[in-house]
C-alpha cells in the first residue's frame, strides 16, 4: 500500500513544479492486448485497460512527455487441463520523446519503471504476485482535434515478480509485450 501511495504522490509532485504547471496536461484511456511469458511459460494473449495522466513540454528539439498510468491486465492459460488466470494492476511512471517530424502522424519513443501487484488463480488457490520492473515503448500519435490525441503503440516490459503462496515465496522473471490504442484529452 505504501508503494501505491508513493506512486501517486510522485505523479502529483510533477504537477506542483511551476515550470510544468504551464505545460499541457492531459488524461487518457487505452485498451490493448498483451502477451505474457513467465520464465519460459507463455500465457494466452490477454487484455489491458489503462488510465493515464501526463504533461507535455514543448521544446525546440521535440515534445517531451511525463506520464503516470494505472493498467489492469488479465490473461489465462491451461496447466494440466486446469484453467490458470492472471490478473494484475500495474502502476507506471514513463517519459516519452515525440520525434520532431513535420507530419500529422508523429513517432515517439519512451520508457520508465513500473510496479505490478496481482494474483494468479491456480488449482483453486490465489497466489500473490508483486514486483518492480522497467519498460520501453514506441509508437505513433496524431492530433484528432484541438484537444484529442490518438495513440497507437507497443510496450515491452521486464519484471521481477515475487510469487507468494502457502507461506513460501519465489521469484519469477516476467516479460510482457503490450499492443495498445489510446486517446488523450488535453485539460
Amino acid at each position: 500500500m505504501k508503494t501505491i501511495i508513493a506512486f501517486f504522490a510522485a505523479v502529483a509532485a510533477l504537477f506542483a513544479v511551476p515550470s510544468l504547471a504551464a505545460a499541457e496536461t492531459y488524461v487518457g484511456v487505452g485498451v490493448g492486448t498483451n502477451a505474457v511469458t513467465v520464465e519460459t511459460f507463455e500465457l494466452n494473449d490477454g487484455t489491458t485497460l489503462d488510465l493515464t495522466v501526463g504533461t507535455t513540454l514543448a521544446t525546440p528539439a521535440g515534445d517531451l512527455r511525463v506520464e503516470g498510468a494505472v493498467a489492469r491486465s488479465s490473461s489465462d492459460t491451461s496447466l494440466f487441463g486446469l484453467n490458470v488466470g492472471v490478473n494484475a494492476l500495474e502502476y507506471s511512471a514513463s517519459s516519452f520523446y515525440d520525434l520532431p517530424v513535420d507530419t500529422t502522424v508523429r513517432p515517439y519513443v519512451g520508457g520508465g519503471f513500473n510496479y505490478t501487484d496481482g494474483e494468479v488463480d491456480v488449482f483453486f488457490t490465489d497466489v500473490g504476485a508483486s514486483g518492480w520492473g522497467y519498460h520501453l515503448q514506441g509508437g505513433f500519435r496524431t492530433q484528432l482535434t484541438d484537444t484529442v490525441t490518438a495513440d497507437v503503440g507497443v510496450r515491452w516490459s521486464q519484471k521481477d515478480i515475487e510469487l507468494e503462496a502457502f507461506g513460501s515465496s519465489f521469484d519469477a522473471d516476467v516479460e510482457d509485450v503490450r499492443f495498445r490504442v489510446g486517446f488523450n484529452v488535453a485539460l
